[in-house]
């Protein structure tokens, strides 16, 4: 296979690779987290493809100095489209994981604010709660002979 047909390849699954992160990326913005499962597959396949055939191009440094000129600056303007989608896929996949884990952190807190402590006493003889109001309880005996 030529060079040029190589670069060409490769600039198809880097556009197809940032189409994808782009529509996940929107996705994100708006919150729309259900439809990313079917995106998932689709960008690891690509992924995976990509990285094949970048690496391949890269490994063939002398064919692509012979390569058209006009072919490697669209190669570069591809790689830095995709580099700018994968940043920003990054940044708003942690920002969502980081509201998911805050709004399961509140959740949590809230169910365990909310459950009965039923206190136990200490060795001092303090009841404590859980609630932080310990107070001091007087045990009581009653002894009937009969």
């Amino acid at each position: 296979m030529d060079i040029n047909d190589r670069i060409t390849d490769t600039m198809t699954l880097a556009e197809q690779l940032v189409k994808v992160l782009e529509h996940e990326n929107d996705l994100l913005k708006h919150d729309e987290t259900e439809e990313l499962s079917g995106l998932v597959n689709e960008k690891t396949e690509l992924s995976l493809i990509f990285e094949k055939s970048y690496k391949a191009l890269i490994e063939q440094e002398e064919d692509l100095k012979e390569a058209d000129e006009n072919l490697r600056d669209d190669l570069r303007d591809v790689a830095e489209r995709l580099d700018k989608a994968m940043n920003e896929n990054g940044r708003l996949l942690q920002a969502a994981i980081e509201a998911r884990q805050t709004f399961l952190n509140l959740v949590r807190e809230a169910a365990q604010d909310n459950t009965p402590k039923t206190g136990a006493y200490s060795a001092s003889g303090v009841v404590d709660n859980g609630r932080g109001d310990k107070k001091t309880r007087a045990s009581v005996a009653y002894d009937r002979s009969l």
